[in-house]
């Protein structure tokens, strides 16, 4: 018999990288709401995620949202000093490791899990459902505890976004019409 967690692997197979962005967007936002966590910088993140659903540009984009990402933040190594990064000013990375270090560790989990979905098959190929891709989205899915919930919007994007289309990354979109459509239904 099969198991959910396989199930649902095999329908997230079915879906493009920007679709899986975009259940790693949902599943964030819930776990944002679920821990009252309004800061404006994360909602500054959750933006600059979803910049990666409708950006030609993503060798950019990389560059960009390493930047908010948590592990490279709380990087205690002595030259980490904030100097060498080019998009964000010392002064929004001080605010950003403040806040990191005051969230639970699940939520720096799941900030990770959303950033890795989108840069974890950038400079290789996608192979035959990007494996690379596909594991942190389960697990973010897992983590924030939308299992159930998530599956109300897998239909429209395989329709949405196909893995077929663009070798896996999918067609440009904006992916604000499926998480409206996912929070106006749950």
């Amino acid at each position: 018999m099969e198991t959910k967690r396989h199930l649902l692997k095999e329908q997230i197979k079915k879906i493009s990288i920007r679709g899986r962005m975009v259940i790693g967007i949902i599943c964030l936002e819930n776990v944002f709401k679920y821990n009252e966590i309004y800061d404006d910088p994360l909602k500054e993140l959750l933006g600059k995620l979803k910049e990666f659903t409708c950006s030609n540009s993503l060798d950019v984009w990389d560059k960009q949202i390493n930047e908010y990402d948590p592990v490279t933040i709380l990087d205690d190594h002595p030259g980490n000093n904030f100097d060498e990064y080019q998009f964000l000013n010392k002064e929004e990375l001080l605010n950003l490791k403040d806040i990191y270090l005051n969230i639970p560790r699940q939520v720096l989990n799941c900030i990770s899990y959303a950033i890795e979905i989108g840069t974890s098959n950038l400079y290789g190929g996608t192979e035959k459902y990007s494996p690379l891709s596909l594991e942190p989205t389960l697990k973010i899915i897992e983590l924030s505890g939308h299992e159930n919930s998530i599956k109300t919007i897998i239909n429209d994007l395989i329709q949405k976004t196909p893995f077929e289309d663009k070798n896996g990354w999918g067609k440009v979109f904006n992916p604000n019409e499926t998480t409206n459509k996912f929070h106006s239904s749950n």
